[in-house]
């Protein structure tokens, strides 16, 4: 049979769509110049009816007069005749001749409704000769029109069937390449040609599509395989032009036979009370799919009663709106049912013997499908499972925060007559919401956003579903308890914060660090009061290793969450420090060995070692620097300390000799010092590699770009760029600006660009006079360009009227300021992006510690950051970094984005944060604006 699995991981690997492929060559349509029409001859004998000497091998079904029955269409390769065998279901009652066609080069390939009169009548022809496509428009079985379709004058390409793939009920056609297993469905509008879908292809060309049909009953098509060297035979069943699932058919080892098939449009009930579909009405549920639209109004069903009964209908599973009829034998209308948009219709009563008609029509010439259930016994849905659970994912799921999310699932049996099931909350025995509703018969893990619901506040509930019937009967699911935890939030600052939690703060709190080494005080909790954290024992916690794997995602972000014996909950994040009532503590930060880590104040200010327990970087991403370089000129002194040089990608002309200071070596130490080593720093970054351009005496600013990036794309990586630059030279340094610009905007998919604001103002070694209104150089892209970031430098130290205090504060031994400062010379304005610590320790390429200070230090500390972001979610572009970034930074300043500081200083652990729950659960973590987040 076709295979699943190369077809499955096919999908994994370029999406649920192939649109991006390119389609069969497509030509422009025309009208049919001339086809050749032999003359009709009446007097001509339609070929006797014999199951052992068929007329010819092609064989297709479809309905020609439209009495809702199949017949049989023939075409003879010897002679060009075609006729229609006219089927009263299995027994032939009618041969006649269509219109011959004598070019033997033509091959009938498929009916369908390519007019859009209704009915299934029309002829679709390939040549093999000349890779022409045509449509015999037809009226029954009399030849009207012949138009020619797109060419497709790559002869490989073979018509395989027709069908309605994509739910507008015209038919659509379906090819399969014979020389490379490619198989793609022609969405046509009538004869005109719409989109070509590539379908997943199957590289074993001894399966051939046989043709299509509704093989499910979901009213989509499907496609039939016959293998030609094994005889075996298989269904994929669709979702519109994605592959749902394979099953194999009998198999049928006599290569003889071949399957004669043809779906075309999914149309079983005729538009005429004359033609209407025979059915049978029985105590047991019939179920009848079919559609309704634009191009065909009215299905018409027929049945009689042969004495008084009771009489039960519905139509539901409808896209649009239809309405329902039913008539008596007169064809006058009885009863009704009209509801509104795609509410399902009923009508439940008692009729005397005699023979009626159903009408399902459209009531908006939308198109819709439908299901149309008849009985004489009315049998109610019941719930064979319901289940409403809190969605955040922490271990309380009966329990959920005010204004959190839900999952609510559900399973019916029994289905038929369902109008649409709902799902309340009581309390005390009263409605105090409903959270929605839903028509279809099972639901599963449906996200219900609980912000929309304001009456929803702290309190003890009742969830449960009803079913709803389509004669308005009520069928309850049992309840079940749901406990809304009513909040209050606090928030920290950039300092070292104790922040205090009690019982006042409700049932539910959320505790926000915001940066520094923060504390939550417990104050009353002792450790036996705990039941876990992060669904974990206290005892079990370690920061580096598992404390993530389970996460409360709520408000659009992740928080470490802490359970309590009498039922409270703790939600928190930036915090790295718990205090239990009796002193002890529970340090929740990453520590590493190295020698100044405790003096990295820029780590501890921008929660770096709260991010570290989510990654300490990927593989995935690579970091660049656009800097003086890190090797050391032949002659010179130094070399590359606490860097792992397994890690560099060197270029060859770097020799960090640009005024012999070890800039780029300082740089890459921020980002990317080996951890845990006993000696230097802890890089921000432990295991990205890095790819060192030396753009101030070796490659240009464009080279490096992009070599840096073709690097990144050989290798299927991410790329973060530090640009220690400043200054507008840079702007057409290796290429005009707008060069650059185009190539930043070309790979927005891929690479991020930091760049430093610029040391214009006092004391900076850029002379820059507009340095209090702009960044400088390529920085100011940031305006135009969604993956870049202009960074300015923040400093340890309140600012006093121009005097600088930098007296630090000591928390478990690590440095945190008491206050912080943009640095004087510093650029800003209205395209300033954020800003990063400055005065980073760092490692010189004498092996020295060196504080590192201007906007080339928060600089590097802004791309290590957002390469911790890219490694928990690849799935992100450099646009939507940057906007995590913004989002989750510590506001500064004046409330909101000021021309200070820009949107804040960034905050590592909550952009991790929010990134990894984009990963985890993207469409939970987006139910919230960016104004909602709780960071």
């Amino acid at each position: 049979m076709p295979s699943t699995s190369n077809l499955q991981e096919r999908l994994s690997s370029n999406g649920s769509s192939f649109q991006e492929l390119t389609p069969p060559t497509l030509g422009t349509s025309a009208i049919a110049p001339g086809l050749s029409v032999p003359t009709y001859n009446s007097s001509s004998t339609a070929p006797s009816v014999s199951a052992s000497t068929p007329p010819s091998s092609a064989v297709k079904g479809y309905d020609f007069n439209s009495d809702g029955k199949s017949d049989i269409l023939w075409r003879n390769y010897a002679t060009g005749q075609n006729v229609v065998w006219q089927m009263n279901g299995t027994t032939f009652t009618n041969g006649l001749f269509l219109t011959s066609n004598n070019d033997l080069n033509w091959k009938l390939e498929g009916t369908g409704d390519f007019t859009g009169d209704g009915k299934n009548d029309d002829l679709l022809w390939r040549n093999y000769a000349t890779g022409q496509n045509v449509v015999w428009e037809m009226n029954g079985t009399t030849f009207a029109n012949g138009i020619f379709l797109t060419s497709n004058n790559d002869l490989n390409w073979q018509i395989s069937g027709t069908g309605d793939f994509n739910g507008d009920r015209k038919s659509d056609i379906v090819w399969r390449n014979y020389a490379t297993g490619q198989n793609v469905v022609w969405e046509m509008n009538g004869t005109t040609f719409a989109n070509g879908i590539f379908l997943t292809s199957n590289n074993d060309l001894n399966w051939q599509i046989s043709g299509t049909g509704d093989f499910n009953g979901d009213g989509k098509s499907d496609l039939v395989w016959r293998n030609y060297a094994t005889g075996q035979n298989a269904v994929w069943e669709m979702n519109g032009t994605t592959f749902a699932n394979s099953l194999l058919l009998t198999s049928n080892n006599d290569l003889n036979w071949e399957i004669g098939l043809n779906d075309a449009v999914l149309e079983k009930a005729p538009n005429t009370v004359a033609y209407a579909r025979d059915i049978t009405v029985s105590s047991s549920i019939t179920t009848y799919k079919d559609s309704v639209g634009s191009s065909d109004r009215n299905d018409y069903y027929k049945f009689t009663f042969g004495t008084k009964s009771d009489f039960n209908l519905a139509v539901n599973g409808l896209g649009a709106n239809a309405d329902v009829q039913l008539l008596n034998s007169s064809g006058a209308v009885i009863y009704s049912s009209v509801n509104s948009d795609t509410a399902a219709e009923g009508i439940n009563t008692n009729l005397n013997a005699d023979t009626y008609y159903i009408r399902v029509y459209s009531a908006t010439n939308a198109n819709t499908s439908y299901n149309l259930s008849v009985t004489t016994v009315f049998t109610a849905p019941s719930f064979s499972s319901v289940s409403a659970i809190d969605a955040s994912g922490d271990n309380t799921n009966n329990t959920v925060f005010q204004n959190g999310a839900i999952n609510f699932s559900y399973n019916l049996t029994n289905p038929a007559f369902l109008s649409n099931v709902r799902l309340l909350v009581t309390s005390n025995g009263n409605v105090v919401s409903t959270l929605g509703t839903w028509t279809g018969d099972s639901l599963s893990n449906q996200l219900i956003n609980l912000a929309n619901f304001s009456s929803l506040t702290g309190g003890d509930y009742q969830l449960l579903a009803v079913a709803r019937t389509t004669n308005d009967q009520d069928i309850f699911s049992s309840s079940q308890a749901m406990k809304v935890l009513g909040w209050n939030q606090t928030n920290g600052t950039f300092a070292a914060d104790t922040l205090n939690y009690s019982a006042g703060l409700g049932t539910g709190a959320v505790i926000t660090g915001r940066g520094g080494t923060d504390t939550v005080d417990l104050f009353n909790v002792s450790r036996a009061n705990v039941t876990s954290i992060n669904g974990i024992s206290l005892s079990a916690f370690n920061p580096l290793y598992g404390s993530t794997n389970n996460q409360a995602i709520f408000g659009g972000t992740a928080f470490d969450y802490l359970t309590l014996a009498d039922g409270r909950e703790l939600y928190f994040q930036g915090i790295e420090n718990l205090k239990f009532s009796d002193g002890s503590r529970l340090e929740l930060q990453v520590r590493t060995n190295d020698t100044y880590f405790g003096e990295q104040w820029n780590l501890h200010v921008s929660d770096v070692d709260s991010a570290w327990r989510f990654t300490q970087g990927s593989k995935n991403v690579l970091l660049v620097s656009l800097d003086t370089g890190i090797l050391t000129q032949a002659g010179g002194s130094g070399g590359i300390t606490d860097i792992s040089t397994s890690r560099l990608i060197t270029d060859p002309s770097d020799d960090d000799n640009y005024n012999d200071h070890g800039h780029g070596h300082l740089s890459t130490s921020i980002m990317s010092s080996t951890a845990n080593n006993n000696s230097g720093i802890a890089g921000i970054n432990w295991n990205s590699n890095v790819y060192i351009n030396d753009v101030y005496n070796g490659v240009s600013l464009q080279q490096g770009i992009k070599d840096a990036i073709s690097y990144a794309r050989a290798n299927n990586q991410r790329v973060v760029f530090q640009g220690g630059i400043q200054g507008e030279g840079w702007l057409n340094y290796g290429g005009t600006q707008a060069e650059l610009e185009q190539l930043i905007k070309n790979n927005s998919d891929i690479a991020f660009f930091a760049v430093a604001a610029g040391n214009g103002g006092p004391g900076g070694n850029l002379d820059d006079p507009d340095y209090l209104t702009s960044v400088s150089g390529v920085a100011k892209l940031e305006t135009t360009h969604s993956n870049v970031v202009s960074v300015g430098a923040l400093l340890p130290a309140k600012d006093n009227g121009g005097y600088y205090d930098y007296s630090p504060n000591y928390v478990n031994n690590l440095k945190n300021p008491q206050g912080v400062a943009l640095a004087p010379y510093s650029n800003r304005g209205s395209n300033l992006t954020l800003v990063a610590a400055t005065n980073s320790p760092a490692m010189n390429k004498l092996g020295q510690m060196e504080i590192f200070g201007g906007t080339s230090s928060a600089n590097p500390n802004m791309a290590g950051i957002a390469s911790l972001v890219w490694s928990v979610n690849s799935n992100l572009d450099g646009g939507q970094v940057r906007q995590i970034l913004v989002d989750t930074a510590m506001d500064l300043g004046t409330t909101g984005r000021d021309n200070t500081y820009g949107y804040g200083l960034v905050n590592a652990d909550a952009a991790v944060r929010r990134s990894w729950a984009l990963a985890s659960n993207y469409n939970l973590a987006n139910l919230y604006s960016s104004v909602s987040w709780l960071v």
